[in-house]
């Protein structure tokens, strides 16, 4: 995989793999324990790591199964790929003090990270078949000794990555020793992606990302992530896509530890596994206001008018504030977006709410919720990665759907709710949800306005927005790969960017 000046961002080399055969060492009186310790000492590895290595996925009954072996006990089952050749060499020539451990090159995958790039939650890993790879039915054949792309860009395009490996055949006897060979076939090489990412512009991004949530932090603030898209406005095509905790995606190919494996889940981290840019839904907040402009304008407002930006907004009985409460100066529309302005967008929602029907809504226009639908703020972009997260648009019928589903708990709130919250404010609350919790209330109204309230996007969809208003209103569909190029420069395929 390359960035778009050909730069490599996942390639392959050579490394040494220390390997064990478990049709060796299961016939040993203590089925391998003390040849294992033995090794794992040697290579300077967690003797429970290296037992988990080479035990095959079904023999682990319960409990966490991380770091288990997916193929099956004919293979030699690797321990570690980047074995020190000396200490390699030492265990080959002592084979009866290490019976059934073998060393041999293999090909690894490895992510160079030029520039800070290492291009985690873009790149992808790769890593053994799993019993529901082999399950799945997508047309490609796979066999138990390959390595397969896992997610990212590895996943995406694995079908030209991958090529197809070499077979060799053997037959054993009940007591599971080879006794033929059969002709083997040679492997097919695969083919290489070309990306429009940047290596400069993916390790600034990432860089960037790390110094900004290190800075918050020594601020005060909790930064437990975040995320970084970088997209030509003109195409839709992402130049660098980066999310913040990050990892070295070269764990997965060494062989990730118990801990790892952990760690990379753990909420305690802040699950560095999780593409933010793609999977996380945050709220837009006042970046959302841009969309408000156009439902302004289709409501018959005038973006050249001028506009009052008091510190409060009374909705009902609730007075709505600006950040901090502060008033701003009456002015222009575009002067009231530099200054964020909140109050402003409260009294026009509330006014087209009133407009359609407030708690009794007939012949609704809903100019905001259109809005938001004609940038598909609920649908995901369709980047050429897997795993997106799709948002949400709160309208009439998403708020009408999740009253049913939660009707029958806000209704028996009291006998239903635990303990702690039994608090009189959400009592209260429970009681107003069973009532009339199916329709859109002026809170939910003036809330939607500034992007608050229910409202959730990805940073990818953020980026797709305000592509398309930098652009003139075009949502391109974000597309990552450029060509499929064989060994010899021929190149197989292209891919052209969409309008969404």
């Amino acid at each position: 995989i390359v960035d778009a000046n050909g730069v490599p961002l996942a390639m392959n080399r050579v490394g040494l793999a220390v390997t064990v055969d478990r049709s060796v060492i299961d016939k040993q009186k203590d089925k391998g324990v003390a040849v294992l310790n033995k090794v794992a000492k040697v290579l300077s590895l967690n003797p429970t790591d290296v037992w988990r290595k080479t035990r095959l996925c079904g023999e682990i009954k319960t409990g966490d199964k991380s770091g288990c072996w997916v193929g099956n006990k004919f293979q030699p089952i690797p321990i570690t790929k980047d074995a020190d050749p000396n200490i390699a060499l030492q265990i080959v020539e002592r084979s009866t003090e290490f019976p059934g451990i073998d060393a041999k090159p293999t090909s690894v995958r490895y992510y160079p990270g030029t520039l800070g790039a290492t291009g985690a939650h873009v790149l992808g890993y790769v890593g053994a078949l799993t019993d529901t790879d082999l399950a799945t039915d997508n047309g490609t054949k796979y066999y138990r000794s390959e390595s397969i792309g896992k997610d990212g860009l590895e996943y995406q395009y694995d079908k030209y990555l991958r090529g197809r490996p070499g077979i060799k055949t053997v037959i054993v006897d009940r007591k599971e020793s080879v006794t033929e060979k059969t002709q083997n076939t040679a492997p097919t090489p695969g083919m290489h992606l070309v990306t429009s990412l940047n290596v400069q512009i993916q390790g600034a991004a990432e860089s960037g990302l790390a110094t900004a949530v290190k800075s918050a932090r020594a601020h005060g603030f909790r930064a437990d992530g975040g995320a970084a898209v970088v997209m030509d406005v003109r195409t839709g095509r992402v130049l660098a896509l980066a999310s913040y905790p990050t990892y070295d995606p070269n764990i997965w190919e060494k062989g990730l530890t118990v801990a790892q494996a952990k760690d990379m889940y753990s909420e305690s981290s802040y699950v560095p596994a999780l593409s933010r840019p793609l999977q996380g839904l945050f709220a837009p907040a006042s970046t959302f206001k841009a969309i408000s402009v156009i439902a302004a304008k289709n409501a018959g407002y005038d973006l050249n008018g001028i506009y009052a930006c008091p510190g409060t907004y009374k909705v009902g009985n609730r007075d709505f504030t600006n950040y901090e409460s502060k008033t701003q100066a009456t002015t222009n529309l575009k002067q009231q977006i530099a200054v964020s302005c909140d109050t402003l967008w409260y009294k026009i929602a509330y006014a087209e709410w009133l407009k359609d029907g407030g708690l009794k809504p007939k012949n609704v226009s809903d100019y905001f919720f259109k809005a938001a639908h004609l940038f598909e703020l609920d649908k995901k972009t369709g980047i050429d990665l897997p795993g997106e997260s799709s948002g949400r648009i709160p309208d009439r019928t998403w708020k009408d759907n999740y009253w049913k589903q939660n009707k029958d708990f806000y209704c028996n709130y009291q006998s239903r709710a635990a303990k702690k919250d039994l608090t009189p404010f959400l009592i209260q609350l429970a009681k107003e949800n069973c009532v009339d919790g199916g329709f859109i209330r002026a809170g939910d109204a003036v809330n939607f306005s500034i992007g608050q309230g229910d409202t959730v996007i990805t940073p990818l969809k953020q980026a797709q927005v305000y592509a398309a208003i930098a652009n003139g209103g075009t949502l391109w569909q974000p597309l990552i790969a450029k060509a499929i190029v064989k060994t010899d420069g021929t190149v197989v395929k292209t891919f052209t960017p969409r309008v969404s």
